[in-house]
C-alpha cells in the first residue's frame, strides 16, 4: 500500500487532495494537514511560523503553505 497519509505528531501529512477523498477522517480529526509538496517552503521556517501556520491550518485544514 502506497503512503498516502500519516500522523506525525499533532499533524497529518498526506501526499494530495485524493488522500484527503479517500480517507475522510484525515479532515474530521481537527489536525493540521500538510502536503507533501509543502514540506519544501516549511524547510528553515522559525518555530514561531511553524506554530502560526499550524494555527491557521487547523482553522483551514487544506490550506496550502505557499512561502
Amino acid at each position: 500500500m502506497l503512503l498516502r497519509g500519516t500522523m506525525i505528531g499533532d499533524l497529518w501529512l498526506v501526499a494530495d487532495h485524493d488522500a484527503l477523498a479517500e480517507f475522510p477522517e484525515i479532515l474530521h480529526s481537527g489536525r493540521p494537514v500538510v502536503f507533501f509538496d509543502e514540506v519544501e517552503h516549511l524547510r528553515g521556517k522559525t518555530t514561531a511560523e511553524l506554530q502560526a501556520i499550524g494555527l491557521v491550518k487547523t482553522i483551514y485544514p487544506t490550506g496550502r503553505v505557499v512561502q
